[in-house]
């Protein structure tokens, strides 16, 4: 589900971080994945104040983080899962091969291709009609991304080629790990963004690691909710829950439609 999802590229992608809660039915415990990416070490305040930033640009190659998303997909499917990275990996790979773009994505791609044109390669991919009045791509236009495709095949033939070697599954698919963050892929990604003015170095992408961590939990009337860790955003939903759990809300529900409720912050 993740790897296509990210192909697709709206509020997912590759590039992007992944963060998941795990239930073993063999320990029954809940484990938490941790795969934010992580500012390179070269993204300190002083490189910022001497570009003439009171703080880091949001958007752009210096807001760039080490890409989360494939270690934590190849985590997972490592520790926890039991199909090979090539079943995983095919249904995306046949997206990236083309595929009918639905309109929302279709149409975000237009409204922010102010900012994909700041990207030399990218706008190659999302903007197949650059130079026209509309530049992405059309709703249902198949949808073509080629080098994301080459790259979903190396990790593939990594696998492969370690299964060949007499590898185990989840060695397999840590060789496609390797190949990612610390080979080829990784190195080619470093010139990418370096070549945009980004200051990941392919260090930085060798000591990124994925977090295998406790997740928090909170009862709420007899029921254990499990959310992330403080990195996220999820000790706010358990706090909600807790203070909800001192109001009736099944009384709420017989308020009539346009009543409205007054909360006093005390």
């Amino acid at each position: 589900m993740l790897a296509p999802t990210c192909t697709m590229w709206d509020v997912l992608s590759w590039g992007g971080e992944t963060q998941a809660l795990i239930y073993n039915p063999v320990t029954k415990k809940v484990i938490a994945i941790n795969a934010l990416g992580v500012a390179p070490t070269g993204a300190k305040p002083e490189f910022f104040k001497n570009k003439g930033y009171k703080y880091p640009p949001q958007y752009g190659a210096l807001a760039a983080i080490t890409p989360g998303t494939p270690g934590g997909l190849m985590v997972m499917l490592a520790e926890y899962g039991t199909m090979s990275l090539k079943e995983v990996l095919t249904p995306a790979l046949e997206m990236a091969e083309g595929y009918p773009i639905e309109a929302q994505t279709a149409n975000a791609i237009e409204r922010d291709k102010k900012l994909i044109k700041e990207w030399t390669y990218s706008k190659k991919v999302f903007l197949p009609h650059e130079g026209q009045i509309r530049e992405a791509p059309y709703p249902g236009e198949i949808f073509v991304q080629k080098d994301l495709l080459a790259t979903l095949r190396k990790l593939v033939e990594a696998e492969q080629n370690a299964i060949k070697s007499g590898k185990s599954r989840k060695e397999a698919i840590y060789a496609a790990y390797d190949r990612f963050y610390k080979g080829d892929i990784g190195q080619e990604f470093v010139k990418g963004c370096q070549e945009q003015g980004g200051l990941i170095t392919l260090k930085d992408m060798e000591e990124w690691q994925v977090k295998i961590e406790e997740p928090l939990m909170s009862n709420y009337k007899g029921i254990d909710v499990y959310k992330l860790q403080q990195w996220s955003q999820g000790p706010v939903m358990l706090q909600i829950l807790n203070i909800l759990e001192n109001f009736d809300l099944k009384a709420w529900a017989t308020i009539q439609p346009g009543t409205f409720i007054l909360f006093i912050r005390l």
